[in-house]
């Protein structure tokens, strides 16, 4: 008979008074590493072992320690929700319907009950919907953006603030202003200073 030890166990000594072999059992070391998996082949100490709570005569059912219960619970958790989205887009898309907000809202990471209006700008220059944690176009993570105040936008009275308008708005003026309305923001924004 072997029993395999919980992970977090290092080693183990059964007196002979309780049934065990009263010698100290560790777990095998490898490189410096302990071995992720120790099985006791102490016939004496398996025998006083074997409904300690910590122990298992099953490989597959070696005990698990709070720390990978815990990582066990969120990883399926986790991993039900993101099944549940993938098989709502995969059924709207099959139906051809809009998904609701409460959906789109938890795929895209957007709160739903915080309103999200207008555009912004991945650091490549992309025109990225509101809210959006990542680039649609060439997936760049969104940075949280600050309101800039009217010196970093420039604009003087009845001006509007050009370092807070979203990159859409920014293009059309440079068009209505008969202006290049191509380039990331920056340049955009220069153009109309300059105008």
């Amino acid at each position: 008979m072997s029993l395999y030890a919980r992970s977090d166990l290092m080693s183990v000594a059964v007196p002979k008074d309780r049934g065990g072999c009263g010698a100290g059992h560790s777990r095998p070391v490898t490189r410096g590493a302990p071995a992720p998996v120790w099985r006791l082949d102490c016939p004496a100490c398996c025998a006083a072992l074997k409904d300690d709570p910590l122990w298992s005569g099953r490989l597959s059912e070696i005990p698990e320690t709070p720390d990978e219960e815990a990582a066990r619970k969120d990883y399926e958790q986790r991993g039900a929700k993101e099944r549940d989205y993938v098989q709502a887009l995969a059924l709207a898309k099959i139906a051809n319907v809009p998904l609701p907000e409460t959906l789109t809202s938890a795929l895209t990471g957007v709160r739903a009950h915080i309103p999200v209006e207008g555009t912004l700008e991945c650091p490549a220059g992309h025109e990225v919907p509101a809210g959006s944690r990542f680039c649609p176009e060439c997936g760049a993570r969104m940075q949280p953006t600050a309101p800039r105040s009217l010196e970093a936008g420039g604009g003087g009275e009845g001006e509007p603030d050009l370092g807070s308008l979203p990159a859409a708005s920014l293009r059309k003026m440079a068009r209505d202003r008969g202006l290049d309305a191509t380039g990331p923001k920056t340049a955009l924004i220069a153009r109309l200073k300059g105008a």
